[in-house]
């Protein structure tokens, strides 16, 4: 599969990921505001990809500093 670029919608939802997940406790807590936000992360063969719900289309990998 190949990478996928951040482009303007990326890096607002990044922002998003990255603000939301400083806020929280844990890894389960922040999928669970993600979903509120209308994001979820997949897990694939190269890493975690974000999704716009409801129709789950991929936005981007998720950064690597994001993923820990």
């Amino acid at each position: 599969m190949a990478t996928i670029q951040p482009n303007d919608a990326a890096r607002k939802a990044l922002q998003v990921l990255r603000e939301t997940r400083a806020k929280v406790l844990s890894t389960r807590e922040w999928q669970h505001v993600l979903r509120g936000y209308g994001y979820a992360l997949r897990k694939t063969d190269t890493g975690m990809t974000v999704l716009r719900l409801p129709h789950n289309h991929e936005i981007c990998d998720l950064p690597a500093d994001l993923c820990a």
